[in-house]
């Protein structure tokens, strides 16, 4: 059986309690320094806002939107592309209400729940879909627009008949057509990350 000696033993004791202080420090420090700001690490959409503060978060937000409401959502399909006007499908979000959903993780709730959020903020990325507006029927009908520019419809047999003779001008084919429901989920996806994304699809068969 292996003793250490008591030179050891000190050392060991001294180097866990510097240790200690040392994280308690830290965690202290990081705990100030999240007060003020947004925890890090946290996203709201495709908008990495973590360790800003809130007029540095709204700045950012506020600009994102500016960009998005200018480049709007564009669907490719079948090698056409189309962009959804957001102001067409009444669009709107609110820098604060989106800078406040971030915010809220690590500064709201029970203590616990805070304590928990800061733990899973210094293990991993936290993304938070933006609180955002839109006309659902304003959306159904711009994608329906887009369609119906798009989609092909089908074809009947039609034949060619001399005398006795048939012959086949062109078969049967079934129409394309733009699978509307998708289309509008990956939209609603893309306004929640205030992202102006390429989205695309692929026609279906009618």
């Amino acid at each position: 059986m292996t003793f250490m000696s008591k030179p050891l033993k000190k050392k060991l004791l001294v180097a866990g309690w510097v240790l200690a202080l040392f994280l308690i420090a830290a965690l202290g420090g990081y705990a100030v320094a999240s007060t003020q700001r947004i925890l890090p690490r946290v996203q709201v959409g495709s908008l990495a806002i973590g360790g800003l503060t809130r007029e540095q978060a709204l700045m950012a937000v506020r600009q994102r939107l500016t960009e998005f409401q200018e480049q709007g959502i564009a669907l490719k399909i079948n090698g056409d592309r189309e962009v959804i006007q957001l102001q067409d499908i009444g669009f709107s979000a609110s820098p604060e209400a989106v800078v406040d959903t971030a915010w809220a993780f690590g500064h709201a709730g029970p203590w616990y729940a805070m304590i928990t959020d800061h733990v899973m903020a210094m293990l991993m990325p936290q993304s938070f879909s933006a609180p955002v507006q839109y006309n659902q029927e304003a959306l159904e009908s711009s994608i329906d627009d887009i369609a119906q520019i798009i989609e092909k419809p089908s074809r009947d047999i039609r034949l060619h008949i001399q005398g006795t003779a048939v012959g086949v001008l062109y078969d049967t084919q079934p129409g394309k057509i733009v699978d509307r429901v998708r289309a509008a989920q990956l939209v609603v996806r893309a306004l929640g990350q205030l992202e102006a994304t390429d989205i695309t699809l692929a026609l279906v068969d009618d």
